[in-house]
C-alpha cells in the first residue's frame, strides 16, 4: 500500500493506535453499526449475548457495557464494524486511512526520500 501511495505522489506517512479500542467501544452503539447490515435476528441475539457475557477480572465476572473482549474471537470483527464509521468520515477529508483492528496509519508524518 505504501508503494502504491508513493506511485501516486503522496510523501509523508503518519501511524497512530486507537487507545482503549476494544474496551471503549459502547455496546448500544456497536449493534447500532452491526443493524445497519445485519438483519437477522437470531445472528444479532447472539452477538448481543457474545457482548453481555462478560470478562473474568479478579475472580469475579464483570458484565460492563462497553468493549469487546480483547482476545475474544469476535472482538476483531466487531472492532472493524465499528470503527467502519470512521472509515466513512475519513473518506470525506483529505489523504489515505489505513486502517487495521485498533490501529489505523493515515499517511501524513514520516517524509520518504524518493
Amino acid at each position: 500500500m505504501l508503494i502504491e501511495e508513493c506511485g501516486r505522489g503522496r510523501r509523508r506517512v503518519a501511524e497512530t493506535g486507537i487507545a482503549s479500542c476494544f474496551s471503549a467501544i459502547p455496546h448500544d452503539k456497536l449493534m447500532q453499526a452491526v443493524e445497519e447490515r445485519v438483519c437477522d435476528q437470531p445472528v444479532l441475539k447472539l452477538l448481543r449475548a457474545m457482548l453481555r457475557a462478560g470478562v473474568m477480572a479478579g475472580g469475579q465476572v464483570r458484565r460492563p457495557d462497553t468493549g469487546a473482549a480483547q482476545g475474544g474471537v469476535i472482538s476483531p470483527v466487531m472492532c472493524n464494524v465499528y470503527l467502519h464509521r470512521l472509515d466513512r468520515a475519513w473518506d470525506d477529508g483529505d489523504g489515505v486511512l489505513v486502517r487495521f483492528a485498533d490501529g489505523c496509519a493515515p499517511r501524513a508524518r514520516l517524509e520518504v526520500a524518493m
